[in-house]
Formats: C-alpha cells, sequence, structure tokens
C-alpha cells in the first residue's frame, strides 16, 4: 500500500476523530478517548498490526474500550473497519517480502501462513476461499450461493437446512399405523 494513502487515511481519522471528539459524552465512566490516541490506533490497525498488539501498549486504551468506543461512535466504528481493510492489504504485501528476504524456509512459511489465514478470515471478499454451495433441484433449476456474502445466522439456517436434506426419508405414504394408550403411572 502506497504511504501516501496510508498517510491520507490518517490525516482523515484526524480530522474525523477530532470531530468526534467534540460531541457530549454520555455518564458513566470517561474512556480515554482522544483523537491522537484514536488516529494512533487507526493508523496501525492500517499497517497490519492486530487489536490486542496495539491495545497491550500502556499508552494505549484496553481492548474493551476501543470495542466500546466502536459501538458508541459509529463513524470511529467505520474508521476503524476501514483501517483494518487496509491492514489485510498491507499484510499481503508483507508476505511477500517475507518470501523475498527470509532465509530460514520453514520460519517463512509460517509466517506467511499465519498472515494468509488471517487475511483471509478478516477480509473474506479479497483473500477469502470462495466456498459455494449448489442445488440441483428440478431439471433447469440450480442454485449457486455465496456463503462469504452470507452472515453467521444466515450460514447457521443454511446448515441446519443442509443437514435436514440429508437425513433418510420414508419412501411411499405410511398406510398401517398402530397407536396404543399407555396408562400414567399411579393409574
Amino acid at each position: 500500500m502506497p504511504d501516501d494513502a496510508i498517510k491520507s487515511l490518517g490525516k482523515q481519522a484526524k480530522e474525523e476523530i477530532a470531530r468526534l471528539a467534540e460531541t457530549k459524552r454520555g455518564r458513566g465512566r470517561p474512556s480515554r478517548y482522544t483523537p491522537e490516541i484514536a488516529a494512533e490506533l487507526l493508523q496501525r490497525q492500517s499497517e497490519g498490526e492486530s487489536l490486542s498488539q496495539i491495545c497491550s501498549d500502556k499508552h494505549m486504551p484496553g481492548f474493551a474500550t476501543v470495542f466500546a468506543w466502536e459501538m458508541e461512535k459509529p463513524e470511529f466504528s467505520e474508521l476503524s473497519q476501514r483501517a483494518r481493510m487496509i491492514g489485510t492489504h498491507y499484510l499481503a504485501g508483507d508476505c511477500l517480502r517475507i518470501a523475498s528476504q527470509e532465509e530460514d524456509v520453514q520460519r517463512a512459511r509460517l509466517m506467511i501462513d499465519t498472515r494468509i489465514r488471517l487475511i483471509g478470515k478478516w477480509n473474506r471478499k479479497d483473500y477469502g476461499e470462495k466456498q459455494t454451495i449448489e442445488h440441483e433441484g428440478l431439471p433447469d433449476q440450480r442454485s449457486t450461493i455465496d456463503v462469504r456474502n452470507l452472515t453467521i445466522e444466515q450460514r447457521d439456517q443454511l446448515r441446519e437446512l443442509l443437514l435436514l436434506a440429508q437425513q433418510p426419508r420414508l419412501e411411499g405414504p405410511v398406510t398401517d399405523a398402530e397407536y396404543e394408550e399407555v396408562p400414567e403411572e399411579g393409574e
């Protein structure tokens, strides 16, 4: 990712965060939300650093505090999501750097595989493995579902439907059934 784009994000983030900081705060314990801290957090996320790494620094807010900011401040949440997205592209470029500079092949493979797995989860649209489910119903009816675009709830519903569809079914109508009344205990 070009340095100009990262600097532009940082400048944009600082302006948005300064505007957010001027809004009234609600009751309760104040977070240590400042435009400077938020801008540093966003800058570091855009450079591929994880939130847990960033929040482990003494001068940065805790992990839970940042999540609270994202819930309370939609603009900050949007900027944070964009910074994380940019960070995945940064990590992808980092894989190329590691491949060309790391002398220990096993160490390079571990570093690259870890990054690839993370960016595939963090940015499924650009780096995730494409997962499709094809269904053949009636002749001339065929559906393809890209599960990357489904919410977790939709994936759970689809999983349940697929499991239900795999269960064996009774063949033909049930013609002979018996019914027996069982007396309750104590009768």
